[in-house]
């Protein structure tokens, strides 16, 4: 019963406010009166699918992630992915410039969402690496991404 009050409230707590890393939430718990752990907090954290992401103006927050549809909840996440500078695509391969910070979000963004023509993305601070599978073009890559993500690839496609 208290792990169910925890999660509920870490929740709760997510979608009320901005909240950046373990101690901020830990403190928030502790105000509510739960005591928890680093290590328990983590647990709860990878069990809720939160994520962290960079906002606009750099700094890191978590946000909750819908377990039914691999959609964030958080409404500014698409507004994230304005961090993309440049989309470039050779073969089955595709090249995704962000601002720094970005490139993490970006990517598991495109994962999460689960395109069946993408095999996956690698991501380091500015770039994301997008996989396609085999007979894929870059062509088609280009207008499956634009379907998926009219906001962010209308500008580079």
């Amino acid at each position: 019963m208290e792990r169910v009050y925890r999660l509920e409230l870490i929740k709760e707590l997510l979608g009320k406010r901005t909240i950046s890393n373990h101690d901020e939430l830990q403190s928030e718990l502790l105000k509510q009166g739960v005591k928890v752990t680093q290590a328990t907090l983590s647990r709860d954290l990878k069990t809720l699918r939160v994520s962290r992401v960079t906002d606009k103006l750099g700094k890191s927050r978590y946000v909750l992630q819908d377990p039914g549809t691999s959609q964030f909840i958080d409404k500014e996440l698409p507004d994230h992915l304005s961090g993309v500078i440049s989309i470039e695509f050779s073969g089955q391969l595709g090249v995704i410039n962000t601002i720094p910070g970005f490139a993490n979000a970006v990517a598991y963004y495109i994962d999460q969402v689960s395109i069946p023509e993408i095999m996956g993305t690698i991501a380091g601070d500015d770039t994301v690496l997008l996989i396609a599978r085999s007979g894929v073009s870059s062509n088609q890559l280009a207008g499956i991404l634009s379907k998926t993500f009219p906001s962010i690839i209308k500008k580079f496609i």
